[in-house]
């Protein structure tokens, strides 16, 4: 038994070490610790500074300064089927000159005058044959370098070939589901005109061009398209533009409570900002571009600083809409900020954070089309507005429907809350002001209780200015919470139809039970409760009881 497990690790050792010899790598990258300025390329090539080199991992070659020279040593000779090549990643902005043992320099350059396609942004290729020979030195200049390290890497043209193809059907992927979304929305819009529906189709339609141009570099991806600055600011162009339109779309669907008006308002205005700065950026450059780079990201900060509350006070309230959203941002901050984080470090950029962006920005639209999903069907499932001075027969029966399950079931699923919601002076309004001005206040106020309540709650008119709300689970507390919420909502700010402007405020009576009782009994008591609070002189909350 000895014996066997002797042989047993000492065949694992033999593999081990075969493993570790068959992966040693059979090249060395140093890097030149002295400065050296790009004219000297005689005298680094030709051997008399080659006691400065140093040694480096070649995973992760960190800059210095804005240029600095690499040395590659073939230790082992190599003999390939197929060329290989000298992969110089992370260079998004470098210029690299590669100077081999014998022929011309070459130089390469994402954003050079010669154009030709590639398969990735960061990557610059090199060929250097099928025959290595062992002591051979290849000298690399890298120039304008703004990211912190590069990484160095030789490979098998057939590799290379193979990894480029898995990127392209990766990222191809990725982009063909947010065009295939956007443009989806955008023909949804002839059919059913929302504009959220739009904001969402222009938003993923221009997310699709932008990440075509950030991971499939663009100019592959673009035939129409040449390495200039031009080209270059379509990048920013479209990202600048599709966020303005994701602005508009959060701001047609989120609630922001008392501060909705000035808040809509300002994101309206950041927004167009974002429009404006995609049209000046089509030929912006030098500390133009840096500026409205600037701009645009503390834009994004604003944005932060006023959605994010509201998707998070949404979702705390119940809302799936709310909850979808802040899903969707979170999803895409959560990969946005390693990435650049990643970026400005100069770290190696892994396949998690590299491909992780386009597929949390898929995923992100995805989530936002729920969103929207769900807040037509909340629109449409009995909760329209009231066009008229009666309640809608279907509607009021509906809502009616709902409180006799409600009270039924009170024993076992828990309390049942019932909210009537009367608007102050609707009748004086409608004689001073007639009845298309009462018609679209009464729609407006409608909408503004909607966003106060759950989406499990259901509101319907039951007569002229009147709102009955049934709340199936609400607690005392809760209902309390959620009636002054409403009357809250109904006065925050003035209602404006046919040059009209309207400071309305409502009457809200409560009652709840926790036991089965009679429909008539419970409606009768938040009635009571309502005209209580009409005769003490109105916007007020009253609960009598029970």
């Amino acid at each position: 038994m000895r014996r066997l497990v002797g042989i047993v690790l000492t065949i694992l050792a033999a593999c081990s070490a075969a493993a570790a010899i068959a992966d040693a790598p059979g090249w060395t990258v140093s890097r030149l610790e002295k400065d050296a300025p790009p004219e000297a390329a005689r005298d680094v090539t030709g051997g008399s500074l080659d006691s400065a080199f140093h040694n480096v991992a070649a995973e992760r070659i960190a800059r210095r300064g804005w240029s600095m020279w690499l040395r590659v040593r073939i230790e082992t000779a190599r003999e390939a089927p197929e060329p290989v090549v000298l992969v110089l990643r992370h260079a998004r902005t470098a210029r690299a000159t590669l100077f081999p043992p014998s022929g011309k320099p070459v130089s390469q350059s994402l954003y050079g005058d010669d154009p030709h396609p590639r398969f990735t942004q960061d990557a610059l290729y090199f060929p250097l044959g099928n025959s290595l020979k062992a002591g051979d030195s290849y000298y690399i200049l890298v120039e304008q370098l703004r990211a912190g390290s590069v990484a160095v890497d030789l490979r098998d043209m057939a590799e290379v070939n193979a990894a480029n193809l898995a990127h392209t059907r990766t990222v191809a992927l990725t982009i063909g589901a947010m065009l295939v979304l956007g443009l989806t929305q955008l023909l949804l819009f002839a059919w059913l005109p929302e504009r959220a529906m739009l904001y969402l189709g222009a938003s993923a339609t221009l997310g699709s061009v932008y990440s075509a141009l950030l991971l499939g570099d663009g100019y592959a991806w673009l035939p129409f398209a040449s390495e200039t600055l031009v080209t270059f600011n379509i990048l920013q162009v479209a990202g600048s533009l599709a966020v303005g339109c994701d602005i508009l779309f959060f701001r047609e669907l989120l609630d922001f409570g008392r501060y909705e008006r000035r808040i809509r308002a300002l994101l309206k205005a950041i927004a167009i900002f974002y429009f404006a700065e995609g049209a000046m950026l089509v030929a912006a450059g030098g500390e133009m571009l840096r500026l409205l780079t600037l701009l645009a990201n503390l834009g994004t900060l604003l944005v932060w600083v006023l959605i994010v509350p509201g998707m998070i006070v949404g979702s705390i309230r119940g809302g799936n809409v709310a909850r979808l959203l802040l899903g969707a941002w979170a999803l895409t901050t959560l990969i946005t900020i390693p990435r650049i984080l990643s970026y400005v470090r100069g770290d190696p950029e892994t396949a998690f954070l590299y491909y992780g962006f386009p597929i949390a920005l898929t995923i992100g639209f995805v989530l936002k089309s729920c969103a929207l999903a769900e807040r037509v069907r909340l629109q449409r499932g009995g909760r329209k507005f009231v066009a008229g001075n009666a309640p809608e027969d279907d509607e009021y029966e509906g809502v009616l429907q709902r409180l006799r399950m409600a009270c039924e079931h009170a024993a076992a699923a828990g309390p049942t809350t019932v909210i009537k919601v009367q608007i102050d002076g609707a009748k004086r309004i409608a004689a001073a002001h007639g009845e298309a001005v009462v018609r679209a206040c009464v729609a407006k106020v409608r909408q503004r209780i909607r966003n106060a309540l759950r989406d499990d709650d259901t509101l319907g008119a039951i007569g002229a200015g009147e709102f009955l709300v049934v709340m199936p689970g609400a607690n005392a507390q809760a209902a309390a919470a959620a009636a002054e919420r409403i009357r809250r909502r109904v006065s925050e700010s003035a209602v404006h139809s046919d040059g009209v402007s309207l400071d309305l405020t409502a009457s809200v009576g409560l009652a709840w039970t926790q036991t089965v009782v009679e429909v008539d009994s419970l409606m009768a008591q938040a009635d009571a409760a309502a005209a209580t609070a009409d005769h003490a002189g109105g916007n007020q909350v009253v609960e009598l009881p029970a």
